[in-house]
């Protein structure tokens, strides 16, 4: 019988991490996921979300004034029944790229907490930038080991795992105690140049993800355009390489989001003069600006994975999002590729709104991993069906509150 597993993701924004428990390839273990909730405070994140994965699936709802208790009966779930329950909150306040210093008292990442104390997943995790660790480590440690969790903490890039972006991540892997099993960090698929390991695969380049796809000038579309090669046939499948290959729905199929945003003179003087790879300090001095991003008009380089994927796609002063052939910026599919989002990943809203949906995504490829780990867990805790068993099973708890009310100010008195 094919086991049967259920995901609920939190600030699920557009659904990368929900895309990476979907994922399939014919190696992958034959293990079917039910998403039965994404929740995100973001309208149009949401509907990107239901256009994916089901009307209805994603709710619009500020997290930090949902009763958790309350999608429990809905959802018609008992404590202990949901298999994987996954956050990502809100990064900013803890980014390498916030130049102010401290958190700003975000405490969003306390509500996944909360979360879990209500449905007492067998599996959670959160993903979020390393510096949320260095702040609230001891907290989170502590909290999930109150109810039960064994945890772990680990930092991965996603090039690692097969992503063509070099994006450094921090996560919590928790698993039940009574399951009787250990959480694992994800074993890398993909390594640099500096590596030897012979069982790895090179990393993905920038050019083996979005070298296929079609020229584009600043300025000019079309959005959309016809596959006109199917990934199944061997000598179409050489021609992309396995990366673009996977990213590839079937021949005939309508691929949207690819249209070059235009740029002015000066931005394209600026992208002309720099090689790939170089970027706003490679500038001649009479195009060069007195300040800037340290990545601004930066170039993509086609023998190496992406820069950090940002919301910042939308213009070339953001970072380094500029074509490595052509003098313009990536397109939100190109972007979509670099974050492992398939092609037939449909986003909605308007193209800031989209580049806002691609920026704050976890890599659908680096959810996979994961997944994978969550699996293990899972079909491991079943072989010890007797306790595996009685984590259905478990009695309803006396739900003492994380924090008095569920609110911001709630969730800034700390647990």
């Amino acid at each position: 019988m094919q086991p049967h597993y259920q995901l609920i993701d939190l600030f699920c924004g557009c659904g990368g991490f929900t895309q990476g428990f979907l994922f399939r390839e014919s190696h992958d273990v034959t293990v079917q996921w039910e998403v039965r909730l994404g929740v995100d405070s973001n309208p149009t994140a949401v509907e990107t979300f239901n256009a994916n994965f089901g009307e209805e699936i994603g709710q619009v709802a500020d997290l930090l004034n949902a009763d958790p208790r309350t999608y429990l009966r809905e959802l018609g779930l008992s404590p202990g029944e949901l298999d994987h329950l996954h956050a990502s909150p809100p990064c900013e306040a803890y980014s390498a790229n916030n130049r102010v210093n401290g958190h700003n008292g975000d405490y969003r990442f306390r509500v996944s907490l909360e979360w879990t104390e209500v449905f007492l997943p067998k599996v959670f995790s959160i993903e979020n930038v390393r510096n949320l660790g260095n702040v609230h480590e001891a907290e989170i440690l502590t909290k999930l080991h109150s109810l039960g969790y064994r945890v772990i903490s680990f930092k991965v890039d996603a090039a690692d795992y097969g992503v063509p972006q070099h994006r450094k991540r921090l996560f919590y892997l928790a698993c039940l105690d009574k399951l009787g099993v250990e959480p694992s960090i994800p074993e890398p698929t993909h390594c640099g140049p500096r590596v030897t390991n012979q069982k790895l695969k090179p990393w993905i380049t920038t050019n083996m993800a979005i070298g296929d796809l079609p020229v584009r000038q600043a300025g000019e579309g079309p959005d959309e355009f016809i596959s006109e090669v199917n990934p199944e046939d061997p000598v179409d499948r050489q021609y992309l390489g396995e990366y673009a290959a996977m990213m590839r729905p079937p021949i005939g199929t309508m691929i949207t989001a690819h249209y070059a945003r235009p740029l002015d003179e000066l931005a394209m003087k600026r992208l002309h003069s720099l090689r790939p790879g170089q970027a706003i300090w490679d500038l001649p001095l009479q195009l060069r600006p007195k300040n800037g991003f340290r990545g601004a008009y930066g170039r993509l380089h086609p023998d190496y994975p992406a820069k950090t994927i940002t919301t910042g796609i939308r213009g070339p002063s953001h970072g380094p999002f500029c074509h490595h052939t052509q003098d313009r910026l990536i397109t939100t599919r190109e972007a979509a590729r670099l974050q492992s989002f398939p092609d037939t990943f449909v986003f909605k809203g308007r193209r800031s709104a989209q580049a806002l949906q691609i920026g704050n995504a976890v890599p659908p490829l680096l959810s996979r991993a994961i997944r994978r780990v969550s699996e293990d867990i899972l079909i491991q805790a079943k072989s010890k069906s007797p306790v595996y068993a009685s984590i259905y099973c478990l009695p309803q708890p006396q739900f003492v509150p994380l924090i008095p009310t569920c609110s911001s100010a709630r969730l800034a008195q700390g647990i």
